[in-house]
């Protein structure tokens, strides 16, 4: 089946839907591309990160597929390459919201994109990096991150003005725990710190998603989105000897398992909760961004099982593509943070100690048959969500400006 995709004017691609996957140098190949041409710039308008985290994921995918290839030197250089742009760029989203929010307090920008930038630095140097401004960034972000989680109350570092998730600081913290293992400092105590102060829901067992300043209140139970981001890094690992637990109550409470396919809730079992920015589309109870960020948790703890049952859904609804160029895009080019999150998701490894992928199975004529009765569906539902992303961004925005106006006439 071949399809045309019209960009700006003009059709510029020609795509062909198949199963399983091309790979992730594909992937990657069709990610840089794009945001040579700015395409990640767009992302902002339909979630706040979406350019940084189009620019994040896509170096963190990079170096795990680095990692993995310790003698491929001209890979490595490439990578290395990669990483000074991925870090240039993303000084942009300095200037935009929601990072901008931080200007009254000076350059910080909150740990969101400083703990991104500062993981990325992380990458460069594991795979040989030297620039000297590079390495005098990771070591000087690295203390500021480490010195406000010592001194937050919470153990956790504020995502924005007085908002404090979670999951947002894994990203900061694994960057300190490389710091330790490349240069023998003792950041990771800011991890342990962290596990030790997480507030665990009674019921099941699991981390809860927001919390106020100080941790004195809960703001959000545990939410899938949430969880499948921090079970995929150390930081849900939770106290010593509870590297699997975490992920084992995860899977109890809020898997979906259909037709041999498996789909992760945002909301546990006996609750009901809406759609946002954060969870993505939610259909029969499964969240898009659980489930896409689950497969990155099922890799970090080796669940080969699992993995392969997640990897088929995602191989049928995001249907992906090979381009002109010769690289392969999912949901037709039109969401590249997606696209990004997607091939990170399924290369992650432990920079440090490096571990190739357990062996799964995409079955390939039932994907590809699924692939093209959903297509027109799939469609119409992107579309839809595009817009519907569009407007709940909007109305976030609005009401965090109307929150920084109430504490600034404070």
């Amino acid at each position: 089946l071949v399809l045309m995709r019209c960009g700006a004017g003009a059709v510029d691609v020609v795509v062909v839907p198949h199963a399983p996957a091309f790979g992730a140098e594909l992937e990657l190949a069709s990610l840089e591309r794009r945001i040579e041409a700015h395409e990640h710039e767009r992302m902002r308008a339909l979630f706040p990160e979406g350019g940084l985290f189009t620019l994040s994921f896509t170096g963190f995918a990079e170096v795990n597929v680095a990692v993995l290839h310790p003698d491929d030197t001209a890979l490595r250089e490439h990578v290395r390459g990669e990483l000074v742009r991925l870090l240039a760029l993303s000084e942009n989203e300095r200037e935009q919201a929601p990072f901008s929010s931080w200007a009254k307090r000076g350059s910080w920008r909150g740990v969101i994109l400083e703990g991104h930038q500062n993981l990325l630095r992380a990458g460069y140097v594991m795979l040989g990096g030297a620039d000297d401004a590079i390495v005098d960034a990771f070591h000087r972000t690295s203390a500021a991150l480490f010195a406000g989680f010592v001194r937050s109350p919470s153990g956790a570092l504020e995502s924005f003005w007085g908002r404090t998730w979670y999951v947002d600081n894994a990203v900061a913290l694994e960057s300190l725990r490389l710091h330790d293992v490349l240069y023998g400092t003792r950041y990771s105590a800011a991890l342990e710190r962290f596990r030790d102060a997480i507030v665990v829901d009674d019921r099941l067992g699991l981390p809860v998603s927001e919390v106020s300043i100080g941790a004195k209140r809960v703001l959000d139970g545990p939410r899938g989105c949430a969880l499948s981001w921090l079970l995929a890094f150390p930081a849900g690992d939770g106290p010593e000897g509870a590297h699997d637990r975490g992920w084992d109550r995860y899977v109890d409470a809020f898997t979906v398992d259909v037709a041999g396919m498996r789909g992760l809730r945002e909301y546990p079992r006996g609750h009901r909760g809406t759609m946002n920015v954060d969870s993505g589309p939610i259909a029969f109870d499964i969240g898009a961004a659980a489930s896409a960020f689950g497969i990155a948790a099922a890799r970090y703890h080796d669940d080969g099982d699992a993995l392969g049952r997640m990897l088929l859904p995602l191989e049928i609804l995001t249907l992906p593509s090979i381009t002109l160029h010769g690289d392969e895009e999912l949901f037709f080019g039109q969401l590249p943070a997606a696209d990004a999150i997607a091939v990170w998701a399924r290369t992650v490894t432990r920079w440090d100690a490096p571990k190739p992928p357990s062996s799964t199975t995409v079955p390939l004529l039932p994907t590809l048959c699924a692939e093209l009765a959903l297509l027109v569906p799939v469609l119409l539902a992107l579309r839809f969500f595009l817009r519907a992303l569009a407007r709940l961004s909007a109305a976030r925005d609005a009401s965090r400006d109307r929150l920084t106006v109430s504490r600034r006439l404070r």
